[in-house]
């Protein structure tokens, strides 16, 4: 296995090497689904027992070998939310920031969406509860 994705690993980075887009960020996908992604700025892999090491001028982040699923080039960074669409645009949500304050009842996401400034955001409906991300 660690042989398998070390090949993939050399051939994906010479890919790239060779490739007319350039790219800023390198994304690692786990079993579990997880998504981060690691800038490219002064990137070095590197394999110690069964862990995938990378490096760059701000991080270091170890995956274990046998736990990553996918791994690629991306012009836009992961941040673990996605966009969330509700099944009834009319159900009226509360939303709170990020550290539990309320910023307030709604009469739908898309007038949620329209008062609120940028940043992360907890929207409650009576459906269900998830993130959102105001840009």
């Amino acid at each position: 296995m660690r042989k398998i994705l070390l090949q993939l690993a050399m051939v994906t980075l010479s890919t790239a090497v060779y490739a007319d887009e350039t790219y800023d960020y390198l994304a690692f996908q786990t079993t579990d689904g997880t998504e981060q992604t690691v800038s490219v700025d002064q990137l070095k892999i590197i394999f110690v027992d069964s862990k995938l090491v990378v490096t760059n001028a701000s991080t270091n982040q170890s995956y274990s070998l046998s736990d990553l699923s996918k791994m690629y080039f991306t012009n836009t960074p992961v941040t673990g939310i996605s966009d969330v669409e509700i099944a009834d645009d009319n159900t009226s949500v509360e939303v709170f920031n990020t550290s539990g304050i309320s910023m307030g009842t709604f009469a739908d996401l898309s007038a949620a969406r329209a008062s609120l400034s940028k940043g992360i955001y907890i929207v409650k409906s009576s459906v269900k509860t998830y993130k959102i991300a105001v840009k």
